[in-house]
Protein backbone atom coordinates (compact mmCIF):
# COMPACT_ATOMS: atom_id res chain seq x y z
CA UNK A 1 0.00 0.00 0.00
CA UNK A 2 0.86 3.56 -0.75
CA UNK A 3 1.84 5.30 2.39
CA UNK A 4 3.40 8.29 1.47
CA UNK A 5 -0.41 10.04 2.20
CA UNK A 6 -0.33 9.06 5.88
CA UNK A 7 1.29 12.00 7.68
CA UNK A 8 -0.94 14.30 5.43
CA UNK A 9 -4.19 12.59 6.57
CA UNK A 10 -2.57 12.42 10.14
CA UNK A 11 -1.95 15.91 10.17
CA UNK A 12 -5.54 16.67 8.80
CA UNK A 13 -6.97 14.36 11.31
CA UNK A 14 -5.40 16.18 13.62
CA UNK A 15 -6.45 19.49 13.13
CA UNK A 16 -10.24 18.24 13.07
CA UNK A 17 -9.60 16.67 16.23
CA UNK A 18 -7.94 19.77 17.94
CA UNK A 19 -10.76 22.13 16.26
CA UNK A 20 -13.32 19.73 18.04
CA UNK A 21 -11.91 20.15 21.51
CA UNK A 22 -11.29 24.05 20.77
CA UNK A 23 -14.86 24.66 19.89
CA UNK A 24 -16.37 21.98 22.66
CA UNK A 25 -17.98 20.25 19.58
CA UNK A 26 -18.04 16.40 19.27
CA UNK A 27 -18.48 14.13 16.02
CA UNK A 28 -20.84 11.20 15.82
CA UNK A 29 -17.85 9.11 16.55
CA UNK A 30 -17.64 10.69 20.00
CA UNK A 31 -21.34 10.51 20.43
CA UNK A 32 -21.01 6.64 20.20
CA UNK A 33 -17.52 6.81 22.74
CA UNK A 34 -19.13 8.48 25.48
CA UNK A 35 -22.10 6.76 24.96
CA UNK A 36 -20.14 2.96 25.38
CA UNK A 37 -18.01 4.86 28.15
CA UNK A 38 -20.96 5.87 30.32
CA UNK A 39 -23.08 2.57 29.55
CA UNK A 40 -19.82 0.56 30.84
CA UNK A 41 -19.33 2.70 33.66
CA UNK A 42 -23.45 2.70 35.09
CA UNK A 43 -25.29 -0.40 34.21
CA UNK A 44 -28.03 1.06 35.79
CA UNK A 45 -28.08 3.67 32.58
CA UNK A 46 -28.91 0.41 30.36
CA UNK A 47 -31.35 -0.81 33.08
CA UNK A 48 -33.35 2.96 32.83
CA UNK A 49 -32.99 2.61 29.31
CA UNK A 50 -34.58 -0.63 28.47
CA UNK A 51 -37.02 0.22 30.61
CA UNK A 52 -37.98 3.65 29.13
CA UNK A 53 -37.43 1.89 25.63
CA UNK A 54 -38.14 -2.00 25.73
CA UNK A 55 -36.96 -2.77 21.84
CA UNK A 56 -34.26 -1.51 19.68
CA UNK A 57 -34.58 -1.48 16.05
CA UNK A 58 -31.44 -1.08 14.27
CA UNK A 59 -32.02 -0.45 9.95
CA UNK A 60 -28.99 -0.90 7.99
CA UNK A 61 -27.34 -3.36 10.22
CA UNK A 62 -24.59 -3.93 7.90
CA UNK A 63 -23.35 -0.59 8.40
CA UNK A 64 -22.40 -0.77 11.60
CA UNK A 65 -19.20 -0.15 13.35
CA UNK A 66 -17.73 -2.83 15.99
CA UNK A 67 -18.22 -0.15 18.26
CA UNK A 68 -22.32 1.02 17.70
CA UNK A 69 -22.87 -2.82 17.78
CA UNK A 70 -21.47 -2.90 21.35
CA UNK A 71 -23.53 0.26 22.42
CA UNK A 72 -26.52 -1.63 20.93
CA UNK A 73 -26.18 -5.14 23.26
CA UNK A 74 -24.94 -2.95 26.51
CA UNK A 75 -28.65 -1.23 25.68
CA UNK A 76 -30.15 -4.60 25.01
CA UNK A 77 -28.62 -6.45 27.67
CA UNK A 78 -28.69 -10.45 27.38
CA UNK A 79 -31.68 -11.62 25.70
CA UNK A 80 -32.71 -8.18 24.90
CA UNK A 81 -35.71 -7.33 22.12
CA UNK A 82 -33.05 -5.76 20.06
CA UNK A 83 -34.23 -5.60 15.99
CA UNK A 84 -31.60 -5.71 13.44
CA UNK A 85 -32.77 -5.16 9.79
CA UNK A 86 -29.33 -5.81 7.22
CA UNK A 87 -28.16 -7.12 4.23
CA UNK A 88 -24.52 -7.69 3.91
CA UNK A 89 -24.87 -7.68 0.48
CA UNK A 90 -25.15 -4.24 0.76
CA UNK A 91 -22.14 -2.90 2.76
CA UNK A 92 -20.49 -0.10 2.53
CA UNK A 93 -17.66 -2.09 4.05
CA UNK A 94 -14.78 0.33 4.90
CA UNK A 95 -14.79 2.64 2.15
CA UNK A 96 -15.29 5.64 4.94
CA UNK A 97 -16.46 4.17 8.24
CA UNK A 98 -15.29 1.84 10.39
CA UNK A 99 -18.11 -0.48 9.60
CA UNK A 100 -17.67 -3.95 9.43
CA UNK A 101 -20.54 -6.38 8.25
CA UNK A 102 -18.26 -9.02 9.13
CA UNK A 103 -19.46 -8.45 12.80
CA UNK A 104 -23.21 -8.36 11.70
CA UNK A 105 -22.82 -11.45 9.84
CA UNK A 106 -21.44 -12.75 13.09
CA UNK A 107 -24.87 -11.95 14.65
CA UNK A 108 -26.85 -13.34 12.60
CA UNK A 109 -24.72 -16.63 13.01
CA UNK A 110 -25.43 -16.60 16.93
CA UNK A 111 -27.91 -19.63 17.77
CA UNK A 112 -29.83 -17.63 20.11
CA UNK A 113 -30.53 -14.94 16.87
CA UNK A 114 -33.96 -15.32 15.59
CA UNK A 115 -33.39 -14.99 12.21
CA UNK A 116 -35.59 -13.97 9.25
CA UNK A 117 -35.17 -14.07 5.44
CA UNK A 118 -37.13 -11.49 2.94
CA UNK A 119 -35.66 -12.86 0.01
CA UNK A 120 -38.09 -11.08 -2.41
CA UNK A 121 -37.89 -7.85 -4.03
CA UNK A 122 -41.04 -5.79 -5.71
CA UNK A 123 -38.64 -2.61 -6.43
CA UNK A 124 -36.78 -3.90 -9.50
CA UNK A 125 -37.47 -5.69 -12.64
CA UNK A 126 -36.65 -9.04 -13.62
CA UNK A 127 -33.90 -7.98 -15.58
CA UNK A 128 -32.78 -5.72 -12.77
CA UNK A 129 -32.76 -8.99 -10.36
CA UNK A 130 -31.09 -11.09 -12.36
CA UNK A 131 -28.20 -8.71 -13.46
CA UNK A 132 -27.57 -8.41 -9.76
CA UNK A 133 -27.49 -12.17 -9.22
CA UNK A 134 -25.32 -12.50 -11.94
CA UNK A 135 -23.22 -9.90 -10.39
CA UNK A 136 -23.00 -11.25 -7.13
CA UNK A 137 -22.47 -14.84 -7.98
CA UNK A 138 -19.39 -13.61 -10.65
CA UNK A 139 -17.99 -11.75 -7.82
CA UNK A 140 -18.33 -14.79 -5.03
CA UNK A 141 -17.07 -17.62 -8.20
CA UNK A 142 -15.00 -15.80 -10.31
CA UNK A 143 -13.74 -12.07 -8.82
CA UNK A 144 -9.87 -11.95 -9.07
CA UNK A 145 -9.05 -10.91 -6.01
CA UNK A 146 -9.41 -14.03 -3.88
CA UNK A 147 -10.29 -12.35 -1.02
CA UNK A 148 -12.75 -10.37 -1.93
CA UNK A 149 -15.05 -13.00 -3.01
CA UNK A 150 -16.29 -13.61 0.71
CA UNK A 151 -17.64 -10.36 0.69
CA UNK A 152 -20.78 -11.28 -0.55
CA UNK A 153 -23.40 -13.87 0.60
CA UNK A 154 -25.11 -16.87 -1.47
CA UNK A 155 -28.79 -15.17 -1.57
CA UNK A 156 -30.59 -15.12 -4.33
CA UNK A 157 -33.10 -12.01 -4.87
CA UNK A 158 -36.31 -13.07 -6.05
CA UNK A 159 -39.59 -10.82 -7.29
CA UNK A 160 -42.13 -10.85 -5.14
CA UNK A 161 -45.26 -12.87 -6.29
CA UNK A 162 -48.43 -11.06 -4.84
CA UNK A 163 -51.65 -9.59 -5.49
CA UNK A 164 -51.96 -6.13 -7.53
CA UNK A 165 -49.97 -3.59 -6.81
CA UNK A 166 -47.10 -6.31 -5.48
CA UNK A 167 -46.07 -6.86 -8.28
CA UNK A 168 -42.37 -6.40 -9.93
CA UNK A 169 -42.03 -3.01 -12.66
CA UNK A 170 -41.61 -4.70 -15.82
Amino acid sequence: ADSRWLPFVASVFDRYERALRERGALDFNDLVTRAVAALEQDPSLAARLRQRWPYLLEDEAQDSTPLQERMLRLIAGPGGNLVRVGDGNQAIMTSFTSSDAQGFRDWLSDPAVQRFTLAGSSRSAQSILTLANHFSDRVRDAYPVVGARTALLHQPIAPVIGPAGLENPL
